[in-house]
């Protein structure tokens, strides 16, 4: 961070607060990411290239690809808000029980529903249905992908096995049950005042903070204007690219949002586990992770006194958010750690800082200079037609390992 944004910003907020910005821009110096935003119940922050994010009218934080980050806030949170109180019995009630099981579900899934009479929505959600950790799903149908994850070998003894392909299965069955995937994002952003976006189900290109590795250039240039794609994760990425009324909805991967949007979807979360007063007593619990020994990414400093009280998940792109409902208190941080930025020519694109105080509302926007979110917005629609960000397909996937990052983070932007 240079030297001018330190002096602004180190008068305007906590030392923890702070402290984590020099971290994560120490970070950025190192090409770890290029794009940051994180928040607690306090602060919000977030930095940014000029040329990587149109900002939003009223949107003061960049979008990210969420990654894994799709698993809790989508179908899971589809159904907590549908069913409210009654929840926890709903996706604990085993399929034979249940009107998802429809006849329009595939023949496929139908069978391996009935091979087990135990086997229910949490099993998908906590991933303990036995499906296989990974696969590359390829350009198939819905419907092919589908009966090749069923048809494959099976972890029989129905142990924790992280899967995307889980979230895939249950995008199946809320297809199955005739709900409109608009219906689905529409409840989500309708009841949390959020604007989620999914890859699958836009149509326009999600204008978020690049996810992969990229050239900036200003004007024109010789490198080949490639598209990436239209979502970092391989699978996510093919199947939004069939095009409109083509495309397949998979609730592991594809969603984007900001800083403020998780914020919404965390407090939530808080509010909601707080009031069935629920610990975990396994890794995963109802679909979200949970802190497993003291050197979890989630910064724990009392492990032994609240492991069994925190909630959270992780995104591959590097996001992460962590909530402890008994006190409310929780932390966010987003990152697009898959992608690298190479700089072409003068390095004239300047750096975006925003800080939004929670409690007062106040926000206060640094480039170069003291600015207003208009300045700022200006500066953004000026370097995004005069830099392009153009997919760098040379760049060997070479991610950093940020676990260190979110652990200090987490035990910078709380207590518990």
């Amino acid at each position: 961070m240079i030297s001018s944004a330190q002096k602004y910003f180190s008068n305007l907020c906590p030392k923890n607060i702070f402290e984590s910005m020099l971290l994560l821009e120490a970070e950025v110096e190192k090409n770890a990411f290029t794009a940051w935003s994180f928040a607690n119940e306090d602060y919000v922050a977030s930095a940014f290239w000029a040329n990587e994010c149109l900002l939003e009218a009223n949107r003061y934080h960049p979008v990210f690809d969420l990654a894994s980050l799709t698993k809790p806030l989508f179908l899971n949170m589809y159904f907590m808000l549908t069913h409210d109180d009654k929840y926890f019995n709903f996706i604990s009630r085993p399929f034979v029980n249940s009107i998802l099981q429809t006849e329009s579900m595939p023949i496929s899934l139908k069978k391996f529903i009935e091979s087990d009479s135990n086997l229910c929505l949490n099993s998908f959600l906590s991933h303990k249905s036995g499906l296989m950790a990974w696969s590359w799903m390829g350009h198939k149908t819905a419907l092919e992908v589908t009966n090749y994850i069923l048809s494959h070998k099976l972890n029989s003894q129905k142990n924790e096995i992280y899967s995307d392909l889980n979230y895939f299965i249950l995008a199946r069955i809320i297809e199955s049950s005739n709900i409109s995937w608009t219906e689905v994002l529409q409840k989500i952003n309708t009841n949390l005042s959020t604007s989620f976006k999914h890859a699958s189900l836009e149509q326009n290109e999600i204008v978020s903070v690049p996810f992969y590795p990229y050239n900036s250039s200003e004007g024109d240039n010789k490198s080949p204007s490639l598209e990436f794609g239209r979502a970092h994760d391989t699978n996510a990425n093919i199947f939004s690219s069939y095009g409109k009324n083509n495309n397949i909805v998979s609730g592991h991967g594809g969603l984007f949002g900001n800083v403020v949007d998780i914020i919404h979807a965390v407090k939530y979360f808080a509010e909601f586990f707080y009031k069935q007063e629920k610990k975990n007593e396994n890794r995963f619990m109802c679909g979200f992770d949970t802190p497993t020994s003291e050197h979890s990414t989630a910064g724990v400093h009392h492990f032994l006194q609240n492991r069994h009280k925190i909630f959270g998940h992780l995104g591959y792109s590097g996001t992460s958010f962590w909530l402890h409902p008994e006190t409310k208190k929780y932390h966010i941080l987003l990152t697009n750690r898959t992608a690298k930025r190479i700089h072409i020519g003068a390095n004239i694109c300047p750096r975006i800082y925003a800080l939004e105080n929670i409690k007062t509302k106040e926000i206060f926007f640094y480039s170069n200079e003291k600015k207003t979110f208009d300045e700022v917005g200006n500066i953004t629609k000026t370097f995004a037609g005069k830099f392009k960000c153009i997919w760098n397909n040379k760049v060997i996937p070479d991610y950093k390992n940020i676990s260190s990052i979110r652990k200090q983070i987490g035990l910078n932007l709380w207590d518990v």
